[in-house]
């Protein structure tokens, strides 16, 4: 029998090299070259992660948020908020001091704490306007979130926003 390969559920750009999550729990730190420096195993699956100066957020398919240093230390920062739900979360992103969690069927859970959060369900309430978005992605710039999926077409969509709470489409062919 042979060992599953460890997949590869995120990357992001962290100090001097990257922070690579795989599904199965581990993150590791690498150099420029991608050599692994330092490596830290979570109690849980991973979903995605992003940086912050000097941790890693990573979020599990239920939706709990860990921080992971670099020195191997982990600290669970949120309990999942996904209560009685079949739908999972694809990724986290943070934008100055604001922070989405987005689950594949469209919940943007949106907190600046870990302690309270707001739920906006994309598909419920953009209905009138979009088609509805089967997602796999979220980032986030200095400014802006990204959320990116398929429409129920199959067409790839994209959407952008300031806070969170307001979404606009993005055209991805010119």
């Amino acid at each position: 029998i042979h060992a599953a390969t460890p997949v590869i559920a995120d990357i992001k750009p962290f100090q001097d090299g990257f922070a690579v999550a795989y599904t199965d729990g581990r993150i590791c730190f690498t150099d420029i070259e991608g050599v692994v420096e330092e490596d830290v195993q979570l109690k849980c699956q991973v979903a995605g992660i992003d940086v912050r100066d000097d941790y890693v957020l990573a979020v599990s398919p239920d939706c709990e948020v860990f921080k992971a240093y670099r020195n191997g230390s982990v600290s669970r920062i949120c309990r999942s908020q996904l209560r009685n739900s079949a739908d999972r979360v694809v990724g986290i992103a943070c934008s100055n001091d604001r922070t989405l969690i987005l689950t594949a069927g469209g919940k943007i859970l949106s907190t600046v704490d870990f302690e309270s959060f707001t739920t906006l369900d994309f598909n419920d309430t953009y209905s009138s306007y979009y088609d509805y978005t089967r997602f796999c992605a979220i980032c986030a710039s200095d400014n802006f979130f990204y959320i990116a999926g398929t429409y129920s077409s199959g067409m790839p969509a994209v959407f952008t926003s300031a806070a969170g709470n307001i979404w606009s489409e993005r055209t991805l062919s010119y």
